[in-house]
């Protein structure tokens, strides 16, 4: 049973990115902290502190590769591997003309599409916990 539920993870992580990422175990401690800065093409872990039902919480880890980094350094360009789904909690709150409740759903659908392999760009200081998976190849 405990098989076929890594299999199934195991189908989730890197689906469809086309990289050459590699499954991890979920004994993430195994990694270890970053002191420095990652250079691009390290694979990573990283937390972040995201909204779930307009509530923030730090999230659990997130894969990623370092694609990039802006100029000044602060922000970091990323490729999401793998990031586990978010529950979907859908707030409700009262029409201001009508008084009826209603779902707070076309703002959230924006922030719960996002899933795995999409690059996006984040301030560096905002990533928590930020562990190293693995260094980058280097070119022969």
């Amino acid at each position: 049973q405990d098989n076929d539920k890594d299999k199934d993870k195991d189908k989730d992580r890197g689906k469809g990115n086309g990289c050459n990422s590699h499954y991890i175990s979920e004994n993430y401690e195994q990694y270890k902290f970053l002191q420095t800065r990652p250079a691009v093409g390290d694979e990573i872990l990283f937390k972040i502190v995201e909204l779930q039902g307009w509530v923030p919480n730090l999230s659990d880890y997130k894969q990623a590769i370092v694609k990039g980094w802006s100029s000044d350094k602060q922000f970091v360009k990323l490729q999401i591997i793998f990031a586990p789904e978010v529950s979907k909690i859908v707030p409700k709150f009262r029409h201001p003309s009508t008084g009826e409740w209603v779902e707070a759903t076309d703002a959230m659908e924006e922030e719960q599409e996002q899933g795995t392999e999409e690059e996006t760009e984040l301030e560096w200081s905002a990533l928590n916990s930020v562990r190293l998976v693995r260094k980058a190849r280097s070119p022969h």
